[in-house]
């Protein structure tokens, strides 16, 4: 056993990917656009340029952590070197306990929509949602265990499909309302800074926050890769704020597309499967939207995988540093990936 992880493994096309797929875009869109358009109407395509600044304010700031401080720990290492050890261990604890959860909770989403591929009447099956979750779940820490090269080649098949389907939708989806009546009332004045603040409400904008949050959530996976990625300090940097911009333009292009096709009140209804009826809308029938299911299958499977890469190498750091038993810092000298710590 070693403390060293695989150095030179991942190229910035590759930080690139796991910065996406962090963020499980179609998965993203399937669940939460709906609400947010719930929420805020006309004004959502606003709303996720509004969040969008903040998010890639602290991309930014994280490339420039990356380049000073390339650490597998990431946030752990930075807040402690600046705030001392004790806040470094509650950053790290506290991403590990949010993704855990998110993983946790990311699974059996995971196992239904695989349900509901094969037959929708299997969906309240808790046992057998139960051990498809399982076995997700055993999978996709075989993979990590495996060794970084695996994932990354596993997530970039993946990311391909999603990409191609979600490009691919949105362009139908835009082809199919040109020229056709738009479900909502579209009107330039909505976007404009007076009326914007004259017409939206605190409970709104909050609610509106936290959805969007959501979306980007996981695109930071990418630093905890850095001593991973080749010239890391700079590669693994660029690759969390480039994913940040892809997200940026596929949560535009979506939240746009579902208020030319649906009313608000009929988006809320189709809240848990939004991109399914998207296809559907778009002309695409019953053979898109299940292609878009295994898009969906694909992105959920992802940003599990992602999330759980980013809690394996925080608790290998902490590891490695002492902040945690010293064992969830070794490496397995044939994969250098971090078993304990997985």
């Amino acid at each position: 056993m070693t403390h060293k992880l695989q150095e030179n493994s991942l190229s910035f096309f590759e930080s690139l990917v796991l910065g996406v797929a962090g963020s499980g875009p179609a998965n993203a869109i399937s669940l939460a656009m709906g609400a947010l358009i719930g929420v805020a109407g006309l004004r959502s395509p606003l709303y996720v340029f509004i969040f969008a600044v903040p998010m890639l304010g602290i991309a930014l700031a994280y490339k420039a952590l990356n380049k000073r401080m390339t650490h597998a720990g990431a946030a752990f290492n930075w807040v402690g070197l600046t705030f001392g050890k004790f806040h470094g261990f509650m950053s790290g604890w506290a991403l590990i306990t949010a993704q855990m959860i998110f993983i946790i909770s990311g699974v059996v989403p995971l196992s239904t929509a695989i349900l509901d591929f094969i037959n929708p009447d299997l969906v309240n099956n808790v046992a057998l949602t139960t051990a498809i979750s399982a076995l997700w779940f055993l999978f996709i820490v075989g993979v990590i265990t495996l060794g970084i090269k695996l994932t990354s080649y596993l997530q970039i098949a993946m990311l391909s499909f999603e990409m191609l389907v979600l490009f691919g939708v949105g362009l139908a989806a835009v082809l199919h309302s040109h020229g056709a009546v738009f479900a909502n009332a579209y009107s330039w004045q909505v976007y404009s800074p007076v009326y914007f603040l004259h017409s939206f409400s605190g409970s709104e904008f909050a609610a509106a926050a936290l959805i969007v949050i959501f979306l980007y959530w996981g695109w930071d996976v990418t630093a905890n890769l850095g001593e991973e990625t080749k010239n890391g300090e700079h590669a693994a940097g660029n690759g969390g704020l480039s994913g940040v911009l892809v997200t940026i333009l596929l949560y535009s292009l979506y939240a746009a597309v579902a208020l030319v096709l649906f009313t608000a009140a009929e988006t809320q209804t189709y809240s848990s499967n939004l991109l399914y009826q998207i296809a559907l809308s778009a002309g695409l029938g019953r053979t898109g939207g299940l292609v878009v299911s295994i898009a969906v299958i694909f992105s959920s499977a992802a940003t599990v995988q992602t999330g759980m890469l980013q809690v394996t190498r925080t608790l290998f750091a902490m590891g490695r540093d002492g902040a945690l038993p010293t064992y969830l810092g070794r490496v397995n000298q044939r994969t250098k990936a971090p078993v304990a710590a997985t």
